[in-house]
This record gives structure tokens, sequence and C-alpha cells, in this order.
């Protein structure tokens, strides 16, 4: 299955917004953390959000102007990272196990 591409806008401009593999790796390695242990932490996740965007930035040859998830953090909004939080728990998939036929 293809990555469902979405957009993120910061400072006015649109990026390319889905997750990799890659964001994921980068997450890790800049936080020492899992993805699964984000939470509601809002800096993991403006520094999840700055890996997810970069790397799907890489991915699509799109420049990102953004060298460290500080920078990114220093031009993003609170209600531009709750909004990218709640349209992710909106696309999550389905837990099939919790639909059990009787």
């Amino acid at each position: 299955m293809a990555a469902k591409k979405q957009t993120f806008s910061i400072a006015g401009k649109k990026y390319p917004s889905y997750h990799t593999l890659g964001a994921y790796r980068q997450f890790e390695t800049l936080t020492g953390k899992s993805v699964t242990d984000i939470g509601n932490d809002i800096t993991d996740l403006s520094v999840f959000l700055y890996c997810v965007v970069s790397k799907a930035c890489k991915r699509d040859g799109v420049e990102f102007p953004y060298n460290d998830p500080d920078a990114f953090a220093d031009d993003l909004t609170l209600d531009e990272l709750m909004d990218w939080q709640a349209d992710q728990v909106a696309e999550a998939p389905e837990d099939k196990g919790a639909k059990k036929k009787k």
C-alpha cells in the first residue's frame, strides 16, 4: 500500500506530509524514544512532525528549509500541531480486532 500523501502548512508554505520508515528512524535517533511512546507530549509531537515532513520532502525532492526540530518549532504554532495531530487520529486505520462477530 502506498503512503497516503497529505500536506502540512507552516509559515505560509505547504509541504508533503506522510509517514515513512525514515521518519520513524529519524525520530528515534533524535529523541532516543520509539514513536509508540509519544502520547500527547508537545515536544515529542513537534519533533515527530518535523521528521514526518522533512522525510516526505526528501522523498519527493521538495526543498525543506528547516535544518533541525528547533528551527521547525520556531515557526510551528500550537494550533498547527494540534490540527495535524487530530488529522492523524481521524485517519488512523480501524482496529479490525475491535469488531468481533457475536
